[in-house]
C-alpha cells in the first residue's frame, strides 16, 4: 500500500532511548525480507543501524529502495556517525544518505539542537577527509568534492534528477 501511494517506510534501526531495551529486534539486517517483497516501496533506515552502520550500509548497497538516514544518531554517537558516513559513502550514492531529519519532534530547542550536532558531524568528517581512496565516489558514481558531500547529505537529501537506484525504481524526491 505504501508503495502504491508513495510513502516512505520508516524502519528504525539502532539503538533508542531508554533502558532495558530489546535491541535484537532493531538490527538494520532485519528489513531485508520486507524490503525484497515490496520491490515498489521506499524504505529509510533511522538512526543509522547505530551501532551497526556497516550493516545498514550493505542493505542499502543491494536494495535500491533503501535510503539511509542519521536522524537521532548524532546524539548517541558524533564518532560513530562519522564513522558511518565514512563507511556509506565507499558504498552508496550520496542521494541515498539522510544526513538530518526523522522522528526528533517534541522540543522546538532539542530540533535545532539535533541539527547543529548533525552539521557538526557532517563537518566533522568533511575536514578528516576520505580515510579510503573511494569515500568521495560511492559505487561507480563519479567523485564528489567534500563540501558537494555535505550540501547533498543536508540539503538534497533526496535525488532531484531522477534516481541513482540500479533499477531506476525509486521516484524523484
Amino acid at each position: 500500500l505504501c508503495g502504491r501511494l508513495d510513502l516512505v517506510v520508516v524502519k528504525h534501526s539502532g539503538v533508542w532511548s531508554g533502558g532495558w531495551s530489546d535491541h535484537s529486534n532493531i538490527r538494520p539486517t532485519n528489513i531485508f525480507s520486507e524490503a525484497c517483497t515490496h520491490r515498489h516501496t521506499r524504505f529509510d533506515l533511522f538512526h543509522a543501524g547505530t551501532p551497526r552502520p556497516e550493516d545498514a550500509g550493505l542493505i542499502a548497497r543491494g536494495l535500491p529502495n533503501v535510503w539511509l538516514n542519521l536522524c537521532w544518531s548524532h546524539l548517541v554517537s558524533p564518532a560513530q556517525s562519522v564513522q558511518a558516513l565514512d563507511i556509506w559513502l565507499d558504498e552508496v550514492p550520496v542521494n541515498k544518505i539522510i544526513g538530518f531529519g526523522g522522528d526528533y519532534w517534541w522540543a522546538v530547542e532539542n530540533v535545532f539542537g539535533n541539527l547543529v550536532m548533525a552539521r557538526e558531524v557532517i563537518a566533522a568528517h568533511h575536514r578528516a577527509g576520505p580515510r579510503r581512496s573511494r569515500s568521495t565516489r560511492g559505487r561507480g558514481h563519479p567523485r564528489l568534492s567534500p563540501g558537494d558531500i555535505v550540501r547533498r547529505t543536508l540539503r538534497e537529501q533526496y535525488a532531484h534528477e531522477g534516481s541513482d537506484a540500479d533499477d531506476g525504481s525509486a521516484k524523484s524526491r
